[in-house]
């Protein structure tokens, strides 16, 4: 994870001028209604576009492309949650998402994502690249996956909320580029990440935008809880496991992908939950490391 330039060790600075803002104004919800969308990654869609629309290409085919994309995965759960009836069952995985609308369905959607899709631009007020925004996405998916296998939980949902559990991100950053251009956020590493710069200038964490933001687009609370309290697992009784298996693969994923070394280990009140020893935790670094390795692959493949 790259840190945004800091100076005098503070949380956030402004490189360019900038109106005031007072953040006793904002709120999750004002920042959330900028985003209409989450930009996609345009080598999944380049792959998905090419796959026969004749119903030759398989669901799962489609699905391993889609779980690749933040935003694709958002724009089908949306489609299915916009689709279902009062009495259905909320998909709560991309794969009955991805079966609910069908492989013609998708194929329309990307070509509409194609035709309104500007140019993927960089995460500027978080010091980011869009493909550095994909490895983090994707690897705290691929932990979560990891997490669920080894603690009882379904590994497809585990999967959806790594996947998506920044994309408060976005929302943030499409604000900060209308209202405060110039703002650049401090990365503080594990477990604090950007939360101190933005609860500084916002008064909140793109976690929380990320929660009403998924609210806004109909996702249910079992998905938009742990995204809201990721960063205090236990605030949140009902969904507290979901809540600290997110937490601890996101440490997993730090853990792998930190240029840092090994990063201090998560509370032990949160792995508890998880009924997870510690040492169990940090033996599952490898197998996150090897999926983040095989994921990796399948993108440069998307690419070439």
């Amino acid at each position: 994870m790259k840190i945004s330039p800091q100076a005098d060790d503070r949380d956030f600075m402004l490189l360019a001028p900038s109106s005031a803002v007072d953040s006793s104004l904002l709120s999750p919800v004002e920042i959330a209604r900028v985003l209409s969308a989450i930009p996609s990654a345009p080598a999944v869609l380049v792959k998905l576009a090419s796959l026969p629309r004749d119903g030759s290409a398989s669901l799962s085919e489609i699905g391993r492309l889609v779980k690749l994309d933040v935003g694709l995965a958002c724009r089908v759960f949306r489609a299915a949650f916009e689709s279902a009836t009062e009495d259905e069952v909320p998909c709560f995985t991309l794969e009955d998402a991805i079966n609910k609308l069908g492989s013609g369905y998708i194929h329309d959607l990307v070509k509409q994502v194609n035709r309104s899709q500007a140019l993927n631009r960089p995460l500027e007020s978080y010091g980011m690249e869009m493909d550095e925004f994909w490895r983090w996405s994707v690897s705290t998916a691929l932990a979560a996956e990891v997490l669920a296998q080894s603690t009882g939980e379904d590994a497809d949902v585990a999967f959806s909320l790594g996947l998506l559990h920044n994309a408060g991100i976005f929302a943030v950053e499409e604000w900060v580029r209308q209202e405060s251009p110039g703002l650049a956020f401090a990365h503080r590493g594990w477990p604090r990440e950007y939360t101190s710069a933005e609860v500084t200038f916002l008064g909140f964490t793109h976690a929380e935008v990320g929660a009403v933001l998924l609210n806004l687009w109909q996702f249910p609370r079992a998905t938009t809880e742990p995204i809201r309290h990721q960063y205090v697992p236990l605030r949140f009784g009902p969904h507290a496991r979901l809540t600290c298996l997110l937490h601890a693969a996101k440490w997993l994923a730090a853990a792998v992908c930190s240029e840092d070394g090994m990063p201090p280990l998560p509370d032990a009140r949160y792995l508890d939950v998880l009924r997870l020893p510690s040492y169990e935790l940090v033996k599952l670094v490898v197998e996150v490391r090897v999926r983040i390795g095989h994921a990796r692959q399948a993108v440069c493949t998307l690419a070439a």
